[in-house]
């Protein structure tokens, strides 16, 4: 049994339609590779998409190394200026899944990106999210060896509020430094 982020369920009449997450069975024969899937009901308005989820652009949680946490966008809303935070990690949430494109965290399948709020530079600085817009350099970020997301337009990185462990802890801009609260894992 594995787990591909980027196949999704959804049932209109089940959980009020929300996308739930599908475990799967991969496997080879002479046609190529496949997957195996099961859902609990499957009726005619009901759907199953997928993404293609590997190498650059794959769909996965970004966890943070002091807490543990989701990188979440708050509530799941979708919209412009909405605060990006640390929460427990979900299978089956889509406010989770990012993508890292062309140096841009990207929430999956929707045009929404990490960014700068009022792109400060200063430390405390919030971190929400908006249109993807690659001209941005609010939205870019560098992903460092040392497993931080540093914006080279002013050098500081994404962190954790107050290097807290708590679930609901703002991400925000800091100088970067060595602390686990800086360190994310890398959605490729």
């Amino acid at each position: 049994m594995g787990y591909l982020p980027a196949s999704t369920w959804s049932a209109p009449d089940i959980n009020g339609g929300a996308a739930k997450d599908l475990s799967f069975t991969k496997g080879t024969d002479a046609k190529g590779t496949y997957i195996t899937f099961t859902v609990s009901s499957l009726k005619v308005w009901d759907f199953i998409y997928m993404i293609k989820g590997n190498g650059e652009g794959a769909n996965t949680r970004v966890v943070n190394a002091n807490s543990g946490l989701c990188m979440n966008v708050r509530d799941g809303k979708l919209a412009n200026g909405t605060q990006v935070e640390q929460v427990n990690c979900d299978a089956n949430s889509y406010s989770q899944n990012f993508q890292y494109v062309d140096g841009q965290l990207r929430l999956a399948g929707k045009n929404l990106c990490v960014d700068i709020k009022e792109h400060r530079n200063v430390d405390g600085a919030g971190i929400h999210t908006w249109e993807c817009n690659s001209a941005l350099k609010s939205q870019k970020w560098e992903y460092t060896s040392a497993g931080q997301y540093r914006n080279p337009e002013t050098g500081k990185c994404l962190g954790v509020s107050g290097d807290s462990k708590q679930t609901g802890a703002p991400v925000h801009l800091w100088t970067c430094h060595s602390g686990a609260s800086q360190r994310w894992t890398n959605p490729n």
